[in-house]
């Protein structure tokens, strides 16, 4: 990934495409007023359209549906971060390829977000039958977190805008205000659920979620990022557990075939249920404004669904 940042930054430089000058104010797009803006993530995008209002202009890098550990950046996303503006990315964790792909990009004008700062990733929560592994960066599934992540966004864009900064951290507030409704909206509620145990047929990248909401959780996978399919035995025992516990519903992950979540379902005689991760959305969803609110009301509902 390095050599490869190199070779595309000196071949952009060749053509003149990677210059240090630019547009004045704070990285304006076409002469507007309007703070360019690069986002890895789904819930960064979603975050920085509540913060940024009419006063950005937006732009996901990672497509929709594509997998942010292993994307990888084309000459075109390095053309956009070589005029001034503002890139907001997660963490190392979430985008391990982000500091060799800034590492080619010569603007001392852009503004780097680093929306999980100050968040101690904890270690991934693998399934009942694995190991604890590597650390788990979908810190924005405890809504507390995600409260953090807007703050950081919002003081970062006031920090890159010229004249936008308290119009920036006035909507960061409010929209703090509404995840933290809904934070203890989820609080309240599992509390008066039934079940406390989801059985989950995906990779399970809730163990930011289930710990702040005092759930537990059953899959057969080795943590979110396990490369390799369980086999028989664990499947089985994942539907054993899911009789035993007295539950009708198997979870399973969004822009994912459900093979295996319905293969332990049929197993066990229950129901598919989405939980939706929100690291990602289709295009059809994207373009039809979706919000990480509405995604995670969702997630209630389906939750109450299987464990009220």
């Amino acid at each position: 990934m390095r050599n490869a940042c190199k070779k595309i930054a000196a071949f952009l430089a060749a053509l003149g495409l990677f210059s240090c000058g630019g547009a004045s104010g704070g990285g304006a797009v076409g002469g507007s007023s309007r703070l360019a803006v690069t986002v890895t993530l789904f819930p960064l995008y979603d975050f920085a359209r509540e913060i940024g209002g009419d006063r950005v202009e937006l732009h996901l890098l990672v497509p929709p549906g594509a997998d942010a550990h292993s994307f990888e950046p084309a000459p075109r996303d390095m053309v956009r971060l070589s005029r001034p503006g503002v890139f907001i990315y997660t963490g190392a964790a979430m985008e391990p390829w982000v500091r060799d792909f800034l590492a080619g990009v010569e603007n001392p004008e852009l503004h780097v977000i680093e929306a999980a700062r100050g968040i101690g990733f904890a270690a991934e929560m693998a399934g009942n039958f694995a190991e604890e592994g590597r650390e788990d960066p979908h810190v924005w599934l405890d809504l507390a977190y995600a409260q953090e992540m807007v703050n950081t966004i919002a003081e970062g864009l006031a920090a890159a805008s010229q004249g936008d900064g308290e119009f920036f951290r006035e909507r960061g507030r409010l929209y703090g205000e509404k995840l933290a409704a809904l934070d203890e909206k989820l609080l309240r509620a599992v509390q008066g659920f039934r079940q406390k145990t989801l059985v989950f047929g995906g990779h399970f990248a809730f163990g930011y979620f289930v710990r702040r909401y005092g759930l537990d959780y059953i899959s057969p996978y080795a943590g979110s990022g396990a490369n390799t399919e369980p086999g028989p035995r664990r499947i089985l025992q994942t539907a054993a557990k899911l009789k035993e516990l007295g539950l009708s519903h198997v979870f399973y992950e969004e822009m994912a075939e459900p093979r295996l979540a319905g293969i332990i379902a049929r197993e066990a005689g229950a129901e598919l249920l989405l939980l939706h991760g929100a690291h990602t959305v289709t295009r059809e969803e994207l373009e039809g404004g979706v919000s990480f609110l509405e995604l995670m009301e969702r997630n209630l509902a389906n939750l109450k669904t299987a464990l009220e």
